[in-house]
């Protein structure tokens, strides 16, 4: 299958994006919501593709958002095989994760399982938007705290250790 040809938008982005500041390419990004969804998608999955080091971590951050929320099994593969040549950016987190959530969400919705497993299983933080908290108690470095999905109300636990700079999670 031949790749498709970039969409106006997606090259309109990649030249405008280049020597912006944060804010600057945040609202570019946010033009993204003008297009309908299958453009969105489309526009998203060629920005990931032709992502370098030019562009800054926002760039991937936003479109990794946009498959998140409405990416399908046939941006699946497409995703998987740009994953590995996306561009790392020095910080404390690596914004490739953002990536791996959408891949985890689409695979998800693939498959028919709710988005609380794909939250789950990527180990980081609980997202209000997916879960609701039901209980938490509190230690000194930390917390355990029960959790109901939003959309299914499967309930599960996750501990938060704040003894590092930054909190980390372990599911059960």
């Amino acid at each position: 299958m031949s790749p498709r040809p970039p969409h106006p938008k997606t090259l309109f982005l990649l030249r405008a994006l280049r020597e912006k500041t944060i804010d600057e390419r945040l609202a570019l990004l946010k033009t993204l919501d003008e297009l309908s969804v299958p453009e969105r998608v489309e526009v998203a999955l060629q920005l990931l593709e032709a992502m370098n080091e030019t562009h800054g971590h926002a760039t991937g951050s936003h479109a990794a958002h946009v498959l998140s929320e409405h990416g399908g099994g046939l941006e699946l593969d497409r995703l998987r095989a740009t994953r590995p040549r996306l561009p790392a950016f020095e910080g404390l987190r690596d914004w490739r994760w953002n990536v791996d959530q959408a891949i985890a969400a689409i695979e998800n919705r693939a498959a028919g399982r709710c988005e609380c497993h794909a939250a789950q299983a990527l180990g980081q933080g609980p997202d209000d938007k997916v879960f609701r908290e039901v209980s938490s108690s509190v230690a000194d470095f930390g917390a355990t705290i029960t959790l109901a999905c939003r959309a299914c109300a499967r309930e599960c636990l996750v501990e938060r250790d704040d003894s590092y700079h930054y909190p980390t999670f372990r599911w059960r």
